[in-house]
């Protein structure tokens, strides 16, 4: 970088905009008069030999931009640069790292073309500013290579003083910019970590991106009325992930450095297909996830962890409300190789090559479903959570974070089917080979007949009666399987058993076999005797088994055990005979 910066990256993504504001800018600027003319290119040689020029000099030498073409159109507001290239040189690189000089973060760019529609400068009651209609970027690829460097943990005064060029010119660039659109079209971008023993990856390929209404702005401090502070503020971000399956949505972005905090109206993660539809595009029996949070609202950013180490570190996060659906198909084929090998969510996220740790997260008022289209009932089966409160601690995969603290915890109230009060928390391990974790659930008194929908579908059997006084469930898992237990304390349990019937396209009472079965299953437990039929956990995860798959799996292994009265032999795995046969029925 420039002799006083020693490698901070000015915003590389934001850096190649920059290049098309520098040139609609300076041309509007300066030179309107001579690029109004289209045979006069000197001045155009010009803007476009100075950015190269800035470019170099301000990365002392580790960059240089080509292009085939370069145009600015003044009178018609347009801009266009095609085959762009921003390149970094491992010889000068080299170099930068032998006088301690060299950034963090080495970057490629490469984009078939880079567009600027309708920009010009208009009165507005903010100020004079500089307005663009539109920027594409088509078919970029960038790939950022990160490894820290102890020197640029340092900021010392004279560098604080004496930002680069380019740095100032962009922060004085947004403060009096405003773009409506925003459209990068099939991204690849790929995000390589090198601080560690092992190099990790991150690709996202055939991303689009849409931006609409980013601006920024200054407001009145309400900490200091005599200051202003600067803001940013998007109204929409939305991404399309590659398999045309999902739309990621970011609605009314604020984020304000000098407060360290950043707020989204709403985050949503949304199918765009519907069942039907999203089945066949996915050609197997993945999840279908459907989430909506309201009023994120994240806080203490750690700014100057970011920009020195590229580490992203929120000290608090609040969720007012959401809503959640994992649904699955049954009816679809299985999923063929590759496998899940590790399908946890705290294994995902290690697996991350961006470093980020959220210290704390609360969600409020949530929601949340898991439905699954069974086979042989041909319905579909619900377990939900209502009224959710929920906090997470120390969501990280920061290495130095884990030596601190190699454990994320995360706590939930909810109402199970909207009736028993549950308590449910999770023990992450971070630092685990295999993913391990253990899940404790405690449910207080419910009428039994509130498990019915997922019960019928699911086992092909209605609970007619129950009164189910607590539930205790433990279980310690990781990525073969999972043991432990499940105390279901009930009285007055009566079940039909169930068959579909195919004349009236629904479920029936199988009469003989549920007598036989109320006849000899514990209607209590304990019973009346004080026996008491505990519920052995012991099964093995299916290569293609989801987290929330496995955990199904554990409730119903349990579950079964202490409902159904049948013995089971618990010394080895997958022994129920009762989940066996709903397995054969299921599949």
């Amino acid at each position: 970088m420039a002799k006083h910066s020693k490698g901070k990256v000015w915003g590389w993504v934001g850096g190649v905009l920059l290049v098309l504001l520098l040139a609609g800018y300076a041309g509007w600027h300066f030179l309107k008069k001579n690029l109004a003319n289209p045979k006069n290119t000197a001045a155009k040689e010009a803007i476009t030999d100075q950015l190269k020029k800035l470019v170099t000099e301000a990365s002392d030498s580790l960059y240089h931009i080509e292009y085939d073409r370069f145009e600015v159109n003044i009178d018609a507001g347009k801009g266009l640069i095609t085959n762009f290239k921003l390149l970094p040189d491992s010889a000068v690189y080299l170099r930068l790292l032998a006088v301690r000089k060299a950034p963090n973060d080495v970057m490629r760019i490469v984009a078939d073309s880079l567009i600027l529609d309708q920009f010009g400068f208009a009165k507005t009651p903010q100020g004079r500013r500089f307005n663009i209609a539109g920027i594409t970027m088509k078919h970029p690829q960038i790939r950022i290579v990160n490894k820290r460097l102890s020197y640029n943990d340092t900021v010392n005064a004279e560098k604080a003083a004496h930002p680069p060029a380019l740095v100032k010119m962009m922060k004085g660039l947004l403060k009096i910019t405003s773009i409506q659109r925003l459209n990068i079209n099939n991204l690849n971008f790929t995000f390589v970590n090198q601080n560690e023993s092992k190099e990790k990856i991150t690709s996202l390929k055939r991303l689009n991106i849409l931006m609409d209404g980013f601006t920024c702005d200054k407001l009145t401090n309400p900490k200091d009325t005599s200051k202003k502070t600067m803001f940013a503020k998007v109204q929409l971000c939305r991404i399309s992930t590659p398999d045309s399956l999902y739309r990621l949505s970011f609605k009314n972005i604020y984020f304000s450095p000098e407060q360290k905090m950043m707020s989204v109206n709403e985050v949503s993660l949304v199918p765009r297909l519907d069942k039907v539809a999203f089945y066949k595009a996915a050609k197997f029996d993945k999840d279908r996830i459907h989430l909506i949070y309201n009023d994120m609202v994240m806080r203490n950013i750690d700014i100057k962890h970011f920009l020195q180490r590229q580490e992203i570190h929120i000290g608090s996060a609040t969720i007012a409300s959401s809503w959640g659906e994992v649904f699955n198909n049954y009816n679809s084929p299985k999923r063929t190789p590759p496998l899940r090998p590790e399908p946890f969510p705290h294994q995902k996220l290690q697996q991350l090559a961006f470093d980020i740790t959220i210290d704390t997260m609360k969600m409020h008022k949530g929601y949340f479903k898991y439905v699954i289209a069974a086979q042989k009932s041909e319905e579909n089966a619900t377990l939900f959570l209502t009224n959710s409160e929920g906090l997470f601690l120390n969501i990280t995969n920061n290495t130095a974070a884990k030596k601190h603290n190699p454990y994320a915890f995360v706590i939930m109230h909810a109402k199970m089917m909207g009736a028993g009060d549950t308590h449910v928390s999770y023990k992450f391990n971070l630092a685990s080979k295999n993913g391990a974790f253990s899940n404790t659930v405690q449910m207080g008194p419910m009428d039994g007949t509130a498990l019915n929908p997922l019960a019928k579908p699911l086992a092909m059997m209605a609970i007619q009666s129950a009164k189910i006084n607590k539930m205790l469930m433990h279980i310690d898992a990781n990525d073969h399987g999972a043991k432990g237990n499940l105390d279901l304390y009930y009285t007055n349990m009566k079940v039909a058993l169930l068959k579909h019937d195919d004349k009236n396209n629904d479920l029936k009472k199988r009469g003989l076999l549920s007598f036989l079965t109320n006849t000899f299953m514990p209607n209590d437990n304990p019973k009346k005797n004080g026996k008491f039929r505990k519920g052995p956990i012991n099964v093995t995860r299916g290569p293609r088994e989801s987290f929330f798959g496995l955990l199904y799996k554990c409730s119903m292994d349990g579950m079964s055990s202490a409902i159904m009265g049948f013995d089971q032999h618990k010394q080895k795995p997958n022994e129920n005979i009762v989940i066996k046969a709903l397995q054969k029925k299921n599949h």
